[in-house]
């Protein structure tokens, strides 16, 4: 088999009493309802990466078809994402590709088709991910010996939304103000509510979305939406003038792979 744990399949865990896994488009689906959401195996540093990523991502795919309501079933929410990866298809949004010149999650082809100049092997998705405490005296890495899935979901969005300058090669994000910066976050909110947040932001992103365009001088449509979906050198970079103004970006060449027990 090509590729496997798909999004689109119930791997993500809920803190909840009548389902504890779900798909990605069932979690647009009660976030879009104003359900009652908590996301079990998610780190308290990746929430704001989590939360960006999933507004982002209904923004787009909102605004794509035609959604004038989010509360709409799990059954649009694929069908939008589904349209969003177009000729990638559910490959864009499982794990695991074994095939290097499609894309997985969060996760760009590789035109060379090797993985020999992938210079770094990381074991646990919590060596994967953003945070660096000095000399490891904070939150500890390699914590995860026994990852579920999910934990290697939160841990892609989290590195590759939220990274920052790592050394010469490996550049940071584009929505940073420097590699040493941070990506800023500021927003409005009631309260913590999961879906109540997402409800609000990505009503405003759509709102604000024309705004974008003529700041920033992205185009009105045709633009290029899930970075990951397009073979990455590591060398070229994407100009900003041919994105979607919520572009969903990558800044780091990672392949996932599944060793032998």
């Amino acid at each position: 088999m090509t590729t496997r744990y798909s999004l689109f399949d119930d791997i993500l865990r809920l803190s909840r009493p009548d389902k504890d896994k779900v798909s990605l488009p069932r979690v647009l689906n009660l976030l879009g309802a104003g359900e009652k959401v908590e996301f079990a195996g998610l780190q308290a540093y990746q929430q704001y990466a989590w939360h960006a990523f999933l507004v982002q991502l209904a923004a787009l795919a909102a605004h794509r078809s035609g959604f004038s309501d989010l509360a709409v079933d799990e059954s649009a929410w694929k069908s939008a994402l589904l349209e969003l990866s177009g000729k990638a298809g559910e490959a864009a949004w499982c794990l695991l590709n074994a095939d290097l010149q499609q894309p997985a999650f969060l996760q760009p082809p590789v035109p060379e088709g090797s993985l020999k100049t992938f210079k770094r092997v990381m074991e646990t998705p919590d060596v994967l991910d953003v945070l660096v405490a000095a000399k490891n005296h904070d939150v500890k890495q390699a914590r995860i010996l026994r990852p579920r899935r999910d934990h290697w979901v939160y841990a892609l969005v989290t590195l590759q939304t939220i990274e920052g300058f790592m050394g010469r090669g490996n550049y940071g994000i584009a929505r940073m103000n420097g590699g040493f910066g941070s990506r800023p976050s500021l927003g409005f909110a009631t309260g913590l509510d999961w879906s109540q947040r997402f409800r609000h932001d990505v009503r405003t992103w759509r709102r604000e979305r024309d705004q974008l365009i003529g700041d920033y001088g992205y185009p009105q449509s045709g633009g290029a939406a899930l970075l990951w979906l397009q073979p990455w050198d590591g060398q070229e970079q994407v100009q900003l003038q041919s994105c979607d103004p919520f572009f969903i970006e990558i800044c780091r060449r990672v392949r996932l792979r599944e060793a032998e027990q």
